[in-house]
């Protein structure tokens, strides 16, 4: 099996060289072998490195068993597009707080997941990490699915059984096809699937409703080892076809957040201009943007740690 990762054949192989790699759970996540100047960027466990340790259990040992802040989120979490993680608002977070003590911070986001997945993950690991504070920064991406999945279904299931696709292995004999697609994660992001933004017509207060209760379940994973969680909302342009429904689906966290005993809603939306300076695209940071956004979650974090 060339996805194996203890595997030599998995190392030496084409597939090294990609972002992502396939889950039983999560459907993808991120190869811990992938390299950028001849560094690994992730760790051995699948996390982005916010630190030179190639593994958060390794560095666990070290703050007694106990982890200070986990990030949830997806792409806008991760980083995407900036390549070295010393340039992303996570490690730069972690930076900012070493200045004061040495603290563990882990960032949870991945590319293209939603809170279905970042949920099974921090069901995982959240009681072995404890983290004493859960930033959840993830929202457009559980409308990703209504935008990419299949035109035909005018009802969605719960659990996307109807319109996800999957992590496509059938490329695997074709890697010039494969690299092309977005890093590994073919069927998701491929040129050949339904994307139409018409399919936001889909979200229905049942949709909503859903993101609450996922919302809720990390409020109460939380709150099981005494820690605290503050939900933010991504920041997005208003130019967008996803500004009006991603604005709903923030008056949800809103809602949900400020109802836990343990939780809170933190607004930045008007701390950062979206422009080329800030953002690379709608939504995803440039190498500014996330040092602007981690000075600013620094500042206003203590309001609520």
């Amino acid at each position: 099996d060339p996805f194996f990762y203890g595997s030599s054949n998995f190392k030496d192989s084409f597939f090294s060289k990609l972002l992502y790699c396939p889950h039983p759970f999560t459907n993808w996540s991120l190869n811990p072998l992938t390299k950028y100047n001849s560094e690994y960027m992730h760790t051995l466990e699948g996390f982005r490195k916010t630190s030179q340790s190639n593994s958060i259990m390794d560095e666990l040992k070290s703050f007694d068993n106990q982890c200070d802040i986990y990030c949830i989120g997806g792409s806008t979490t991760y980083c995407d597009s900036i390549k070295n993680y010393s340039d992303t608002w996570p490690y730069l977070l972690r930076e900012l707080y070493n200045k004061k003590s040495k603290n563990f911070l882990v960032n949870g986001g991945v590319g293209g997941w939603s809170t279905l997945q970042s949920l099974i993950r921090f069901f995982s690991w959240g009681s072995i990490l404890k983290p004493k504070l859960t930033i959840f920064y993830q929202s457009k991406n559980d409308l990703t699915p209504l935008v990419n999945g299949r035109e035909v279904e005018k009802k969605i299931f719960p659990l996307m059984e109807n319109i996800m696709l999957q992590f496509d292995t059938s490329l695997n004999s074709n890697p010039k096809k494969y690299k092309k697609n977005n890093y590994g994660v073919a069927s998701v992001y491929g040129k050949d699937i339904y994307a139409n933004v018409k399919g936001l017509t889909r979200l229905t207060q049942q949709w909503k409703d859903l993101y609450a209760t996922r919302c809720k379940i990390v409020i109460e994973l939380a709150k099981s080892w005494n820690g605290k969680v503050v939900f933010i909302p991504e920041f997005f342009s208003d130019k967008s076809e996803y500004y009006k429904p991603l604005c709903e689906m923030h008056d949800v966290m809103k809602q949900v957040a400020q109802k836990g005993e343990n939780s809170f809603f933190l607004d930045l939306r008007n701390e950062i201009e979206i422009n080329n300076e800030n953002f690379m695209d709608f939504t995803h940071f440039t190498k500014l943007g996330c040092k602007k956004f981690s000075n600013l979650l620094y500042e206003n974090l203590s309001k609520v740690s």
